[in-house]
């Protein structure tokens, strides 16, 4: 839940070899830079030829550059990353010698529909310790994830389309849990504009904070450790927010203009299951903007919770009309054959759930209309 403080030292570089001297900023110690200037190879291949990386006791900073995807295969398209493993893979085996907190940085420079994952099987399984996807090309980050000393696993991959990623940069963070996110002073920060959506946040966790506000619009459900989030929206945005407790019940999650939130709030919504929860078709004008998620009790706090934010569509709703109907299997159609416009979002138009837009969502969409087919998605 926290961003590491930085503070100047100097770091070692490992250029094919050599060891080189270089000035660098690191947390409370050394920057370890080790950039790959040779063509693609082997390495990062697949779980049995992954690129070999050791993060010593020493270290507090790693940065691995000059990697691609390209010329690497699709060999897994089964992890958490769901849409976002269609692409070609790169397997990172990371060893870490000493348990530690870490913050992860990932800049696939500019190639939009990208994803990473960390997890303790190789390739990841769907269940994951944390992963962050996204369409804009802009860096991603896993804000932290502890990690046992032992052996894990890095999975960068793309959306089908694009196929692969030219070149991406990969930065590891060991640091100290501190308190972004416990209070209104010191939020957990992301700007959030539609090149971003959709957006996963975590995993993140209300233990660890405190219950510094319990007089919300969440009721019942703000009587437990709070976490803090702060959005900035550079343009207007209709979105969907949803939350994946981790199967832990009794949580809810309240979003509004001021910090905590009052006992009026412009969305909020609460789960008494543990199952993922959410609202839909939240119009956001342009501004900032607060959320907190809290819980029912001190003693059930979230520990593996992921936050989802996504462009508000109807699934079938390719031409965006929010009305489902022929024009939607015509739209698809231009965009097939004719080079039309493509579905916003594109998962509007996956109307068969194959991550394809492909002629078959148009001809699922026309039985749906005049046959009574299955409805878009599945219903």
């Amino acid at each position: 839940m926290s961003f590491p403080h930085m503070w100047n030292f100097k770091a070692i570089a490992l250029v094919i070899g050599v060891l080189i001297i270089l000035p660098g900023v690191a947390l409370r110690g050394e920057d370890l830079v080790v950039r790959d200037t040779t063509i693609p190879t082997m390495e990062g291949l697949n779980c049995d030829i992954p690129h070999y990386v050791v993060f010593p006791q020493w270290l507090d900073q790693m940065t691995l550059s000059g990697l691609s995807t390209c010329l690497h295969n699709n060999d897994y398209s089964s992890t958490c990353l769901g849409s976002y493993d269609g692409g070609e893979d790169y397997i990172i085996q990371l060893e870490v010698e000493m348990a530690m907190h870490a913050y992860l940085r990932f800049d696939p420079k500019g190639t939009g529909w990208a994803g990473f994952a960390i997890d303790n099987s190789c390739p990841p399984d769907n269940d994951c310790l944390a992963f962050s996807t996204g369409s804009s090309g802009q860096p991603q980050y896993i804000n932290h994830v502890f990690l046992q000393a032992g052996t894990y696993y890095i999975m960068v991959d793309t959306w089908p389309s694009p196929n692969c990623i030219p070149e991406f940069e990969l930065q590891i963070t060991r640091f100290y849990p501190d308190p972004w996110g416990v209070s209104c002073d010191l939020p957990l920060f992301y700007t959030l504009s539609r090149a971003d959506l959709p957006l996963t946040i975590g995993p993140e966790m209300t233990s660890g904070s405190e219950d510094n506000y319990n007089q919300t619009c969440l009721g019942v459900h703000d009587e437990g450790e709070d976490l803090l989030l702060s959005f900035t929206l550079p343009e207007s945005l209709r979105v969907n927010i949803s939350i994946d407790p981790g199967g832990v019940a009794g949580s809810g999650f309240a979003l509004n203009l001021t910090c905590p939130p009052t006992s009026e709030c412009l969305a909020k919504v609460a789960d008494s299951l543990g199952l993922e929860y959410g609202v839909r078709g939240v119009s956001l004008p342009a501004g900032t903007f607060y959320m907190m998620v809290d819980t029912w009790s001190m003693q059930t706090p979230l520990t593996q919770m992921l936050i989802r934010f996504e462009t508000y569509y109807r699934c079938g709703d390719a031409d965006g009309s929010d009305v489902v109907n022929i024009s939607d299997a015509v739209y698809l159609i231009n965009y097939v054959f004719a080079g039309g416009a493509p579905p916003a979002p594109l998962a509007s138009g996956d109307v068969n759930l194959d991550s394809l837009i492909t002629i078959s969502d148009a001809v699922y969409l026309i039985n749906h209309i005049f046959a009574g087919g299955p409805a878009p998605c599945g219903g």
